[in-house]
Parts: structure tokens; sequence; C-alpha cells
């Protein structure tokens, strides 16, 4: 556990599926941020009646007369950049290489793409959007699942009224297990949260939104919330919650070194148990030509200037993700590492890891050899 994960963010951002439309929509180029607002608008009145039929009618995007553009775009478009899937300067939007793996991901598997609704998210989509949660919100999501596995079956405003104990109790948790260096923004937030005159006021902005991340994932009971706005973790949701580290303390959290050991696990549960696949299970012969099929993809979507090296962090993330919603394969990050090791030729092509102190400088080359 090595550092604070949230992230700041309007309570408005409440549908996961506008960050699968942005990305889409940018079709990979980019676009002025004039014209996204346009298309996201023009996307969101189309499928006005999906949301009315989804179990949270809330987080839309709307126009409203007499804006000059809509608020409510340019919260999620804050909320994109602050999970690092997309870019904005001088007024131009761009998919950064994080989220060019959920763009290649769709265009790869537009044959699953079978939903009832337009704001329900499919497989692929679920499993991408829990790994960047975790990577950037981990610990007021946890925070959320906790109350709920604690106290299950509450409205909204039990849990806004009731998050800044158990935020407090998770940072004072968090202090004695932290790094020096990690202790200092933890203690910050800490002081910033005890000095809250009026806490709904802030919680309001934290707990709406994830809430509503945990029903759009599948892991709350639409049944309960349909019948009362009442929040509750469902067999998969305390599932996920369940297979979460455990710290001494009894709390529940991740790092880096979880991620890149575990992550798969998680992305598991969207699978039915008797159709998956352990990476153990596979020859070396099947490894290869699955580690290869990914690889090639990876080449041909994230190369840049055709240089025969990708990004590391993106190339493992896309690879576990491609090879569980393709394949039904479970990989973890250390199972791609560990199979290509610091160099190894499969058929004709030579693949390397070259590690670097700053994660986004690693790279994996490929060659002919």
């Amino acid at each position: 556990m090595n550092r604070l994960r949230t992230i700041s963010i309007k309570t408005q951002v409440r549908r996961l599926k506008y960050f699968t439309r942005f990305i889409e929509l940018l079709e990979g180029n980019g676009l002025r941020t004039e014209l996204l607002c346009q298309r996201i608008l023009k996307w969101s009145q189309e499928n006005h009646e999906d949301l009315l039929s989804y179990p949270s009618k809330t987080g839309e995007i709307v126009f409203k007369p007499g804006k000059v553009k809509s608020q409510g775009f340019q919260n999620y478009l804050d909320a994109s950049i602050q999970f690092k899937i997309l870019n904005e300067e001088r007024g131009f939007v761009k998919v950064t290489r994080l989220g060019r793996v959920l763009e290649t991901l769709l265009r790869l598997n537009r044959e699953n793409k079978q939903v009832s609704n337009e704001y329900r998210l499919t497989a692929a989509e679920k499993n991408y959007f829990l790994y960047l949660i975790l990577q950037r919100d981990a610990d007021w999501f946890i925070i959320l699942q906790k109350m709920l596995m604690e106290k299950p079956g509450e409205q909204l405003y039990f849990y806004i009224g009731n998050f800044q104990e158990f935020y407090l109790n998770r940072l004072k948790a968090k202090l004695k297990l932290v790094s020096p260096i990690a202790g200092i923004k933890v203690n910050q937030a800490l002081q910033r949260v005890m000095q809250w005159r009026i806490p709904n006021r802030y919680c309001e902005h934290i707990v709406p939104s994830r809430l509503n991340w945990l029903l759009d994932l599948g892991l709350i009971s639409e049944e309960l919330f349909f019948k009362g706005k009442k929040y509750k973790l469902n067999h998969l949701g305390e599932t996920l919650y369940k297979s979460l580290r455990d710290l001494d303390s009894g709390m529940k959290d991740i790092d880096d070194a979880w991620i890149y050991k575990n992550m798969q696990v998680l992305w598991g549960l969207y699978i039915e148990s008797n159709k998956l696949i352990t990476w153990a299970r596979l020859s070396n012969i099947e490894k290869d030509e699955l580690l290869m099929e990914s690889i090639f993809h990876a080449r041909k979507n994230f190369s840049v200037l055709n240089l025969p090296r990708l990004s590391l962090s993106q190339t493992l993330l896309f690879t576990s993700l491609y090879l569980i919603s393709k394949h039904k394969v479970q990989t973890a990050f250390n199972d791609i590492i560990n199979h290509i090791g610091f160099e190894k030729k499969i058929k004709n092509v030579k693949i390397g890891i070259r590690r670097s102190e700053r994660p986004e400088e690693s790279y994996i080359w490929i060659t002919n050899g």
C-alpha cells in the first residue's frame, strides 16, 4: 500500500457509459472540445429513453438553453482527465494511452456488444472501468463497499451522512501502514476531513457517484434499488469486496504489486466460472500463441511512429483484458512479464521487456528474429 487513491469530481458524474462514448466519439484522432460536446449531447438526447428505463436515471448530460456549453459535459470531461483516459490542450481533446486500451478492446469486441440498454456496460467495459477506478479512486470506492457490507439496504443520504466517519477511520488506519512519504498526504487528508464544517456538502460530491458506479458495474442489487432506492451489494459485489487485499488492521486495500498479481481474479468474476481458463493451465505453446495474438493487436494500435516498442503498462493492461474478454483466459500482469522474461523468441519474432524506475518509460520491444 503506497499512496492515497482518490480523485475529485462533481456529483453528476454517475454514468460510466459516458466515458466509453467520449472515447468512441473521438475516433482515435481527437476533436475540438466544442465538437465533442455537440456529439455527446446528441448521443445523450438520442438515448434519453434508455436512461429512463435504466435502474438509476441520474447523471445525464443535458443542454440548458441560454448556456454557452453544457456544464454536465464539462464535469464528465474533467473526470475523464482525472482518470487519465483523455487529455485536453488548447481546446482540443485526445485519447490517452490508457484510453486507447478501451478504444481498441471495443473495436475488437464489437460482435459481443449485446446490451439491452445503451447505458449498460459490456463485460469488457466493466473490467476496464473496475481497473480504472481501483487505480485512481480505490480509497473512496472501497469505503463505499465497506459501508454496504456493514450497513446494507439504506438509502443514499444514510451513506452521505455516515461517510465522514468511515473515511476518518480509514485514514487513521492507513496512516499507520503507509511509507513516511505517502504518510504526508494521508495525514494532510486526515486533517482536512477532520475540519469539514458541513460534512454533507463534501460527501455529496463523493458518495452518489461511487454508489452509481457500483450499480453500473453490476455490483448492486437492482431489485432492491428498484423497490426503494436502497443500496445493497449483490453476490458479485460481495465476492469482489472479499477478494480485495486484507491487511492486518482488517482494512481492505490494494497497491500496484497487488494489481500486478491479482487483478485478473476480479475480472474473472464477470465470466461464468466453468468457462474460465487460468494462465497456469495453458501449455507454453498456447501461451506463446495467445501472447503473440494480443501483441499483434497492440503493435497495430499502440505503436508510435511505427517504432518496434510498446508501452509496458499499456500493453500489459490490454493483453490481460483482451485475453479475458476474447478467450476467457485469466492472465495476471506478472504472468505476462514472467513468460516473456528479459527476452524471448516466439517463432520468427523476438520480444523483450526493458524496465525503468519510471513506469511510464518501461517498454516491450519487438523485432523479427
